[in-house]
């Protein structure tokens, strides 16, 4: 039986409900699951999936498991760092690839597994880009328990290497000199419950959210 653990940050965040049931379905196929929230806590085992996972796991964490893998959400060595697909989307990418890399040192350099991709029309928001994200995480995981005894791997070009840096509160601020239509792509991205987008107008604050109708003629 494989033991199988997954490493993620804060069950605030929004995989953490799908990393549960990624969990429950691992189990019903037969794998030894485990989530841990702190690498300490970690006791080792086949393979270990850094799945949003804001710590930098040590060289001595990572060696208690054959495979430590991380999921990313860019074309590495493009777009290291933070939240990339954010990034990106900002900048107006509507296809993001998502690559499955081990784990290493520096952060986000690991030789590459597999890479996959997925698109977006424009109008997706943040809980659509999610799904799809979290969606091809769990079939990349898929896809390399089924290969676990043969993994292919491919080494990053560090020279072409670029970094995105984390976000803050401060990215979700709004410019009300510039139209909605400018400023969509941030609207998409915008966290409405931990970083709602907002705007600042005569000396206060004000927090503006979004939220998509189906009908789009109502």
């Amino acid at each position: 039986m494989l033991k199988v653990s997954f490493l993620t940050s804060s069950k605030k965040h929004k995989v953490y409900p799908e990393i549960i049931k990624w969990a429950k379905n691992l189990e019903s196929s037969g794998y030894q699951v485990d989530i841990q929230l702190t690498s300490n806590s970690l006791r080792g085992g086949d393979f270990l999936f850094l799945v949003s996972c804001s710590e930098i796991v040590s060289e001595a964490v990572r060696s208690r498991f054959t495979k430590c893998l991380v999921l990313h959400a860019s074309d590495l060595p493009n777009g290291r760092g933070w939240s990339p697909h954010i990034w990106e989307i900002l900048s107006g990418k509507n296809e993001i690839t998502v690559s499955l890399i081990q784990a290493s040192d520096p952060v986000d350099s690991g030789d590459i597994i597999y890479q996959t991709s997925f698109k977006l029309n424009g109008g997706e928001l943040l809980d659509d880009i999610n799904y799809q994200l979290f969606k091809v995480e769990y079939e990349l995981i898929l896809k390399c328990l089924d290969s676990a005894n043969n993994l292919p791997t491919r080494k990053q070009n560090g020279s072409s290497a670029s970094f995105w840096e984390k976000r803050s509160e401060a990215d979700s601020e709004l410019d009300i000199n510039k139209t909605i239509k400018e400023q969509f792509n941030l609207l998409r991205v915008v966290d409405n419950e931990n970083y709602p987008a907002f705007f600042r107008h005569l000396g206060s604050k004000y927090v503006l959210k979004i939220e998509r109708l189906d009908d789009a003629s109502s």
